[in-house]
Formats: structure tokens, C-alpha cells, sequence
């Protein structure tokens, strides 16, 4: 199973046994449950998805390589990724809950309708925060796939520049 299919199964699951009704505020007002409800949310999807990480980005890497990344290292771009991640999901989940909130259904349309052109706006600065791009001192992005299909970049199964 993949992550995204791990996700698809808890959300629909969560969504069969009602749980956001209950995790969820449901009053109309803004309260300080808004961001503690969905932080609390975000702990849980990073819990979960902590284990696939793991494999994904270190036991598998060293396992085909060795040495690949050290375990310091993938800590590092781990919580620094999440970090980013975090940000990203509660600003998002806030802008789309109040915007909800104060406007109905078209405003949370609106809410993610502004989020998301926000998201292809920054999309390189964000990138380049979380390391998903190329530094121009030819140091290596947090993901290594990223990298492929640069300019200037050949594929060479290591996800680093050609020396």
C-alpha cells in the first residue's frame, strides 16, 4: 500500500464512522478549537505518515545504496518538510474554515480558490524552502526526484548533479 492510498483509506473511513462531526468544531463562531482541532489533525496525518516516510526516504535509499543519507540528515529535511507542511495545512484549513464561516459555501469555494493560486504563485520560493530545488552551489534538493528533468541535470539514479 502507498501513502496516498493509506490516506484514502483512514479518510474515508474517518468519514464513514463520522469522526470529523466530532473532532471538528461545529459552532459558527471563531474560537481557538479552529487551530487546535485541525493542529491536532495535522499531528495525527504526520504520526501516521511518519512510518512510510521512514522507509520511503531512508531504509529503502540506504538499502539500494549505502550511505545514501544519514539518518541525521533525513531528520533534518523530515522536520523541515513537515514544518512547511504544517504551515501550509493550518493556513489553509484557517483561511477555508473562517472564509466559511463569515461567506457560506461560496466563500469557502472562494477560501480554496485563493489558496490555491496563492500555492502557484510561491510554488519556486516554497520549493526552495523545503529543498526541492537546486541551489545554485550544486548542493542536493530534500527530494531527489525533484531533481530530474532540470535543464542541465542528466538521470543518473543518484538524484545528485553529474560530476
Amino acid at each position: 500500500m502507498t501513502g496516498v492510498g493509506l490516506i484514502v483509506l483512514v479518510s474515508c473511513w474517518l468519514y464513514l464512522t463520522g469522526t470529523p462531526t466530532r473532532w471538528l468544531p461545529t459552532s459558527q463562531q471563531w474560537t481557538l478549537a479552529d487551530p487546535r482541532a485541525l493542529g491536532t489533525l495535522f499531528a495525527c496525518l504526520s504520526t501516521i505518515m511518519f512510518p512510510l516516510d521512514l522507509l520511503g526516504g531512508f531504509v529503502l535509499p540506504n538499502r539500494a545504496r549505502p550511505n545514501t543519507i544519514t539518518l541525521r540528515r533525513f531528520v533534518r529535511q523530515w522536520l523541515r518538510g513537515v514544518s512547511i507542511q504544517g504551515v501550509m495545512f493550518l493556513s489553509s484549513g484557517l483561511l477555508i474554515l473562517a472564509s466559511g464561516r463569515l461567506f457560506g459555501l461560496l466563500g469557502a469555494a472562494a477560501g480554496v480558490s485563493t489558496f490555491v493560486i496563492l500555492l502557484v504563485i510561491f510554488q519556486l520560493r516554497l520549493s526552495r524552502v523545503t529543498g526541492g530545488l537546486w541551489e545554485a552551489g550544486g548542493k542536493a534538493p530534500a527530494t531527489t526526484m525533484s531533481s530530474y528533468r532540470q535543464p542541465g541535470r542528466q538521470q543518473h539514479g543518484g538524484g545528485g548533479p553529474v560530476q
